[in-house]
């Protein structure tokens, strides 16, 4: 079954391409589109809100960036490309200073994000799962640890501010492809409904081709964070400081790294293994590329686990769909790139 790819503006649908690339990942920020259309039906301008059908289902909803045209015997030729929604956040600045006294992320949110255009801020889903208050109640009185406050300065961007309070919580920040921002953990369990298979006999493969690079320069054996705790004054400078500590034991050899956390930091081992996860994810990657846009009716999404059976790279397990990019080309058709990732132990 052909793939519907349709390019939505003003409520206008735009189905006729000569190419395209629709990217999303988990961790990249802002999800890029760039599509070349040949004698295009409607008007299309810079800054206009724009969504990408896929098989009748929002792949991303975003902003249309930048317009080129060309006439040429043959007619007019238009390509088009832009960012997700998350690309206004990557690309706007903080305008003062903000000083954000014991809030959640919650607070946080809607005090960076009151002015953005297009966001729908009452949407916003806060993930469970991470440290966003390490206090315990006791009785009627709340006891813990103090922190320092959290300030926003001019100049930073507003994803920044709002990912590094997140990652201090162990949490991601990212948004879904119909525009959705989330604070949240990527899937760690669960059953697998897509499968990558490249079977040496060739028996029930799915994938066009594949590749795997292993990097081990930005991975340790050993992650600390240091942080700072606010306490009396006539505390010692040891009873100050405070550490977490992350391990990865199938490292290879004794290789430390030891970084300074923010003092909106609340759960220092949290971010440490925070960190390790994305040196670990960062020092294996996996890709694979497969014919069409779906598999059993279901398009390919981040966020997603697949099962991947490789058997010349001797894997069969359950893995994370980390990215994945729709591509048209009158060469080869239509694809899908895939980036995989193990999951957590």
């Amino acid at each position: 079954m052909l793939d519907k790819v349709s390019l939505e503006i003003n409520g206008m649908h735009i189905e006729h391409f000569i190419s395209y690339e629709i990217d999303s990942d988990l961790y990249i920020a802002d999800d890029a589109f760039h599509m070349e259309l040949a004698n295009p039906e409607i008007e299309i301008e810079p800054g206009q809100q724009c969504k990408l059908y896929v098989n009748n289902l929002v792949e991303l909803n975003g902003i249309i960036e930048r317009v080129d045209d060309r006439d040429s015997k043959s007619g007019t030729t238009l390509s088009v490309e832009g960012r997700d929604l998350m690309g206004l956040l990557v690309s706007s600045r903080v305008e003062e200073f903000v000083t954000l006294k014991d809030k959640k992320l919650k607070g946080v949110a809607e005090e960076l994000l009151k002015n953005i255009n297009f966001i729908n801020r009452k949407g916003i889903i806060y993930g469970e799962g991470g440290k966003d208050d390490v206090r315990k109640k006791e009785g009627d009185k709340v006891q813990g640890e103090s922190f320092d406050l959290v300030q926003a300065e001019p100049g930073q961007t507003i994803f920044q501010v709002l990912k590094d309070y997140a990652a201090a919580r162990g949490l991601l920040f990212y948004s879904k492809s119909d525009g959705t921002l989330v604070f949240g953990k990527p899937v760690e369990k669960g059953e697998a409904k897509l499968s990558l298979i490249r079977r040496l006999n060739g028996k029930g493969n799915n994938v066009v081709s594949s590749s795997r690079s292993r990097n081990i320069s930005g991975r340790y054996r050993k992650v600390t964070v240091l942080g700072q705790r606010q306490g009396a004054d006539n505390l010692k400078a040891a009873e100050l400081s405070a550490s977490g500590v992350a391990e990865d034991k199938d490292f290879p050899f004794y290789k430390p790294y030891v970084t300074t956390a923010g003092g909106d930091v609340k759960d220092l081992k949290s971010h440490a293994e925070f960190i390790m996860d994305k040196q670990k994810r960062d020092g294996e990657r996996l890709n694979f590329s497969t014919a069409g846009h779906r598999q059993n009716d279901k398009n390919w999404q981040v966020n997603e686990l697949v099962r991947v059976i490789d058997e010349r790279r001797g894997i069969d397990e359950n893995m994370l769909i980390t990215g994945r990019v729709f591509k048209m080309s009158k060469d080869s058709g239509t694809t899908t790139d895939i980036r995989v990732a193990r999951l957590k132990k």
